[in-house]
This record gives C-alpha cells, sequence and structure tokens, in this order.
C-alpha cells in the first residue's frame, strides 16, 4: 500500500510536471501569478537541464526538478510551503524507499534543483503586502 502511494507520487512529480501544472491553474486564477509562474518554469527546467546533461547519472533528475518546483512554490504562496517542501522529501524518500536511487543521487537531486531554483528566483518575494516604505509615497 506504502508502496503503491509512493510510486503514484514519483510518477506524478516527474520531470516536474505536478509543479508545473498547479503553477499553471494558480496563475490561471490570479493573474498577477503570472510572472512567478515563468520563473517556476524556468527553475525547473534548470533543474532538468543541469541533472541530465551536465552532471549525467551522479544525481536524480526528479528530485532535482520536485526540489526546484518546491522553491517556486513555496514563494508564490509562501503559506502552503510545508505542504510543498513535504511533497518534494516525500518524491526524494520514495526513489530510495522503492530502490531506485542511492542516497546520495538523490541528495545531489535536492542540491542541483535548490541551486537552480535560487538561480533562477534568487530573492523574488510574490506577496501583495506593501512596505511602509511604499504606502508612505501612494499616500502623498
Amino acid at each position: 500500500m506504502f508502496a503503491g502511494l509512493l510510486a503514484v507520487l514519483s510518477l506524478a512529480l516527474r520531470n516536474g510536471v505536478l509543479w508545473m501544472v498547479l503553477g499553471f491553474i494558480l496563475a490561471c486564477a490570479q493573474p498577477s501569478r503570472w510572472a512567478a509562474y515563468w520563473q517556476l518554469l524556468l527553475a525547473v527546467g534548470l533543474a532538468a537541464l543541469f541533472s541530465v546533461s551536465l552532471l549525467k547519472l551522479e544525481v536524480h533528475r526528479d528530485t532535482a526538478t520536485s526540489f526546484a518546483g518546491a522553491y517556486a512554490m513555496s514563494r508564490m504562496i509562501p503559506g502552503a510551503a510545508p505542504l510543498f517542501w513535504t511533497i518534494a522529501s516525500l518524491a526524494a524518500f520514495s526513489q530510495v524507499y522503492l530502490g531506485v536511487h542511492y542516497p546520495l543521487d538523490v541528495v545531489g537531486g535536492a542540491i542541483v534543483g535548490l541551486a537552480a531554483a535560487a538561480f533562477t528566483i534568487g530573492g523574488t518575494r510574490w506577496s501583495r503586502s506593501i512596505s511602509a516604505r511604499s504606502r508612505r509615497r501612494i499616500s502623498r
């Protein structure tokens, strides 16, 4: 039962598809999130590119895209960050549990995904809060 759930989760997160679909739905629901969605696509794509073409078999591609997607989605919706990180961690754990990859392959994939997302997204924040300085400028 548990192995079956992990296999389904692993399949859903293959190549970052779940993150891209979820980001697309959120961007359609709230048009102000389209820029964040494009950053999500860039982060997942860069993680896949690094893990497949540059690092070959040393890291796990699906783990890299999962952690890149979790990083990007947690920037889009900070309140749901624990959920996104839990999903990415379960995806990484599933690869080891199912015997598909060695633990260091998965850890390497997580590091590559986080690095790709941090490079792509940087310090961008996609929240609607207005700083006190901006409020003073608006009120003048």
